[in-house]
């Protein structure tokens, strides 16, 4: 059986999935993510995990709520001076992980990331996106509201949804001639967008996963008695025949 994948962009706990040596052979699969370290939430989570492996190490055999309102105790008791040391471990933790996930996320090709997603995909797990793969073009109204945020004084004081409603009733209210202009900047970005996909997709051989046969399901002790009292029947029959 081949390693777990691991999805550490989105949560801090790992996600597992045992993947079958079959499904990739005969190319051994190593997820983008496998050299990235899990992401700590908080400073407190770090405390938690500390105290815990100190209880561990003594051989304390506690029951995990038990200890975790211990330590949460504890916790609760510590000086600002001393909880600052977990938040600038947590940082620090922090810092690691998303240097490594940024590393690992910009070194993989297109075809590493497209194996691994058909394999996410199988397994429902959160897929990938490629940081390097062409960015989507915008609409007509998209390209107005980028640039009207930075020129547009109406706009520059607004939140951003404000800025939204307003630009959407500006927009509808250009004339003819400035529209145009928006919507052939947007024909150029979808123009440019399909040549630099074509360059993308021309990078990875695309293909399908084999599919996994089905495991037999283990007989439950009704289907076994039901099987032996079906043979005992079977005999009997048979016995009472030859006699005849």
């Amino acid at each position: 059986m081949l390693s777990a994948i691991r999805q550490v962009a989105v949560f801090s706990t790992p996600l597992s999935r045992t993947v079958s040596q079959k499904v990739m052979h005969p190319t051994k699969f190593t997820s983008i993510l496998q050299n990235v370290p899990v992401r700590p939430v908080s400073g407190w989570q770090i405390f938690l995990r500390e105290q815990l492996h100190a209880q561990k190490a003594k051989g304390e055999k506690v029951a995990a709520a038990v200890a975790i309102k211990e330590v949460s105790s504890r916790w609760k008791s510590l000086s600002d001076a001393e909880r600052q040391k977990y938040t600038d471990l947590y940082q620090k933790e922090a810092k690691v992980h998303d240097d490594a996930y940024q590393k690992a996320m910009n070194s993989a090709s297109p075809q590493q990331f497209y194996d691994e997603n058909l394999l996410r995909r199988r397994y429902k797990l959160p897929v990938l996106k490629d940081p390097k793969a062409p960015k989507r073009p915008h609409s007509a109204y998209f390209l107005f509201l980028a640039e009207s945020r930075k020129s547009d004084p109406r706009l520059i004081s607004l939140s951003v949804s404000e800025q939204a409603r307003e630009a959407s009733k500006l927009f509808k209210e250009l004339p003819a001639h400035e529209k145009e202009r928006f919507n052939k900047l947007s024909d150029e970005s979808k123009e440019n967008y399909r040549r630099e996909m074509d360059k993308y997709m021309s990078e990875i051989t695309e293909h399908k996963l084999p599919s996994e046969k089905p495991k037999k399901k283990a007989a439950s002790k009704t289907d076994s008695k039901k099987t032996a009292a079906t043979k005992s029947k079977s005999t009997s029959t048979k016995k009472t025949t030859a006699k005849k």
